[in-house]
């Protein structure tokens, strides 16, 4: 068991580097629940899933979920990893800027994020287009992509681990 505890460690250790990101909440749940940590593991994939949406549209939603989470860490980590994904810096600008407007396709997604993360009321033309671009694989992926976006800053808030907040860059 101790090698599979450092095992661990290294890897939690290892994100943080690869993202210059803080893992303490993850040292924390591991340390408090290594069970509970290897069913947070079990979600890792279903965040990064994405199969029919092309990664600006993923990062987009994703970008727009965790900004109304989160106070700049993970929309940082996000930021980072769209970028390791090959998605466009000037892209990625637009999604953080609420008063720049994205080409339609990218705006849509925005649009249709917000509208889910905020509760209001789907737009049935928006809702349309979404479905007519990305089908019902697509729209099932922005479902996970939403609803995973939302794990980790609450499992900081929960672990108290929210306290920091940062300025999130485009770093290219």
């Amino acid at each position: 068991m101790p090698d599979q505890l450092d095992k661990t460690r290294q890897s939690i250790n290892t994100f943080g580097e690869t993202y210059q990101y803080d893992v303490a909440y993850m040292h924390q749940l591991y340390d408090a629940s290594p069970q509970g940590y290897r069913l947070f593991e079990n979600v890792l994939p279903m965040a990064a899933y994405h199969h029919r949406l092309p990664d600006d549209a993923y990062y987009v939603a994703r970008i727009e979920t965790t900004r109304d989470e989160d106070c700049g860490p993970c929309l940082q980590l996000s930021i980072d990893m769209a970028l390791q994904a090959g998605v466009p810096a000037d892209v990625l600008r637009a999604a953080l800027d609420k008063h720049i407007t994205m080409e339609q396709p990218l705006e849509d997604i925005r649009l249709f994020t917000r509208a889910v993360v905020q509760n209001t009321p789907h737009d049935e033309a928006l809702v349309s287009r979404v479905n007519e671009r990305h089908g019902g694989e697509g729209v099932a992926e922005l479902a996970l992509c939403i609803a995973s976006s939302r794990i980790f800053p609450t499992i900081k808030r929960a672990l108290g681990q929210d306290k920091s907040c940062s300025l999130v860059q485009v770093r290219v």
